[in-house]
């Protein structure tokens, strides 16, 4: 007889709960202007912090874009340790004029100062290394926009340098503004 009740009452439970990941309303943020360029990393290894060595994406900032010098430093600065679950088949570098470290793969979106950072300085080459888990909870990586002076939308959440924050209107419209409304005083 308990069975027989407890059945329905998990069922109904069940069925109340959302089917989405995220319980925050989706917001439209199609108007948005962009103010990054997303690029695969086969494209822009070593942009922003972030490296393709081996089909394995790292965090990695030595200042060094060619491939074959970028390899070298990879090898002789190991053990690193590549970001956990990255895709380096769709990770992509937000490059953007504010250089803040974004980065997506068609299931998370990434951040890397919100792991460990490690400061070298070699003979030859100083730089950072970053550790840790760099994903941002809960970012939707198919809707998310770099719009400027370290802020991010996607269609769920605003963040602020990777972090979520509060949804702020009148920053995305002073961000939105296109560089040419901008008037100065005489």
């Amino acid at each position: 007889m308990r069975i027989y009740i407890i059945i329905p009452i998990l069922f109904f439970l069940t069925s109340c709960s959302s089917s989405r990941k995220n319980d925050t309303p989706e917001r439209e943020i199609n108007d948005i202007h962009e103010r990054g360029t997303w690029v695969s990393i086969k494209d822009a290894n070593g942009e922003n912090g972030y490296c393709l060595f081996e089909d394995r994406v790292f965090g990695l900032d030595i200042g060094i874009r060619d491939t074959a010098e970028l390899y070298y430093w990879i090898k002789e600065l190991q053990p690193l340790t590549p970001i956990s679950g990255a895709d380096a088949e769709t990770f992509e570098i937000c490059i953007n004029a504010d250089y803040e470290p974004y980065a997506r793969d068609r299931h998370k979106v990434y951040y890397h100062d919100l792991g460990v950072t490690e400061f070298f300085d070699g003979e030859e080459i100083g730089g950072e290394i970053y550790r840790g888990d760099f994903s941002i909870n809960g970012a939707d990586p198919q809707t998310f926009k770099y719009i400027g002076s370290g802020y991010a939308v996607d269609k769920y959440n605003m963040y602020y340098e990777g972090q979520k924050t509060l949804w702020n209107e009148t920053m995305i419209k002073l961000l939105n503004c296109k560089p040419t409304a901008i008037q100065t005083a005489p």
